[in-house]
């Protein structure tokens, strides 16, 4: 078999990918009428190359067609193509006038705008509504940034853990993995409470991690969290004893205490808590040491400054570490002088540090204010060309017209006087 000529090869080729079949030239020539469904139908197959080559230029011109003329999905569309293109204003534009014709994925998306602040200003009570509109139509993603929300209670929005799981678990019915992992979280949550109850000492340990960290599931609570440490801490639950030691030590939802905290060590040490026997070498460390210093032992005071400073089983405190620091170099400690002198050039690189920080987001803020200037300018523009250019393809297409009546009848009289 003889190869193809290459020019043949070559118009094979071109045809293959971008020769349009009778039904998509019908589709060109009723969205050129102005036919909607056939302007984002068009579109469709533009953006995906179904029959065509791909162009996302002319995807974008039918759209903007149909999505003017009301088409809701078109409207998504166009919103969904500025999006992935960081037009914010624009795909809020879009998203805004498809959602507000009942369509679920563009309230699902307005909603996301309004909670992140990408093109609206950010109101975490607008995105509910939005999401709210999308969830109740069965959008699995709304159902889900839905439970995020009363599970997190951002800005205003009270948290609300029953919301929270309702949302997740329509969510998940439909599929949606984060929402079933979190669930599972919850589940996790519920086993342990009803177990605690029950006088279960790791699970009431359990509750009070949970409740000591908010871990998502439970909004943090350092009272609920003693309460649950302390239950298990009678039954000589080792990791409960430790977390109070540790929260006396440091002072977490409480007054620090240091007396308490050597007790809690202690108890746990003593079933063999490796953690707990080291924070308690270290903190009677410094229970011994702030006493000498106290008593102005020069050495102790150095010693004491340098626990303060280095967070040594307490937490770190400059503060107190020149106070200590001080004391000790005023009795002629050179340690403690050469100390505070190394504090000062740390605090002063860390100034320097913190203000370079500073101009840097300062440059970056206003980098992003000019580029959203910009971007708006730019998309201000590009409507106005596009304007522009559908005005022009009209007079043009009118001109055609009129240019073709006129070689008809052109033509119709040449063939009047024939006869």
């Amino acid at each position: 078999m003889k190869p193809l000529p290459i020019i043949l090869t070559f118009a094979l080729i071109i045809c293959l990918s971008g020769c349009k079949s009778a039904a998509t030239k019908s589709l060109i020539r009723e969205a050129e009428q102005g036919n909607a469904a056939a302007q984002f139908e068009l579109g469709v197959l533009y953006e995906n190359g179904r029959g065509v080559i791909t162009n996302r230029g002319a995807a974008e011109k039918w759209y903007r067609k149909a999505a003017e003329q009301g088409h809701a999905e078109a409207q998504y569309n166009l919103g969904a193509m500025s999006y992935r293109n960081t037009y914010y204003f624009e795909a809020a534009k879009w998203y805004r006038l498809a959602a507000e014709q009942g369509n679920a994925t563009a309230q699902n998306e307005i909603g996301h705008l309004y909670f992140n602040g990408l093109g609206v200003p950010k109101d975490h009570a607008e995105a509910v509504k939005w999401f709210g509109m999308a969830a109740e139509k069965g959008n699995a993603l709304a159902q889900r940034n839905l439970g995020f929300i009363y599970k997190g209670g951002f800005g205003g929005v009270p948290r609300d853990d029953a919301e929270a799981v309702k949302w997740y678990r329509m969510a998940a019915e439909q599929g949606h993995t984060e929402a079933k992992n979190i669930l599972k979280e919850y589940g996790k949550f519920e086993e342990n409470l009803k177990k605690a109850m029950q006088g279960d000492a790791q699970a009431q340990y359990n509750l009070g991690y949970m409740y000591d960290y908010g871990d998502g599931i439970v909004k943090q609570s350092h009272d609920e969290a003693m309460k649950w440490y302390l239950k298990a801490a009678g039954q000589g639950e080792a990791r409960a004893l430790h977390n109070l030691g540790f929260n006396y030590n440091y002072g977490r939802g409480m007054p620090q205490n240091i007396i308490e905290a050597l007790k809690w060590y202690r108890l746990a040490a003593d079933q063999g808590h490796r953690e707990a026997k080291n924070q308690f070498e270290l903190l009677s460390h410094f229970e011994e040491t702030r006493q000498k210093a106290e008593k102005n032992d020069a050495q102790a005071q150095y010693e004491l400054g340098r626990i303060y400073e280095e967070g040594e089983g307490v937490n770190k405190d400059a503060s107190e570490a020149r106070k200590w620091y001080g004391l000790a170099a005023g009795q002629g400690y050179t340690e403690a002088s050469v100390a505070l002198l190394g504090m000062k050039y740390e605090e002063m690189l860390e100034k320097l540090r913190v203000s370079n920080e500073q101009l840097v987001r300062d440059l970056r803020a206003e980098n992003e204010r000019q580029a959203w200037e910009l971007r708006a300018a730019n998309e201000q523009q590009a409507r106005e060309l596009r304007a522009e250019n559908d005005r022009l393809a009209q007079e043009l297409r009118a001109e055609t017209e009129r240019l073709e009546q006129e070689r008809r009848a052109r033509s119709s009289n040449n063939k009047s006087r024939q006869h």
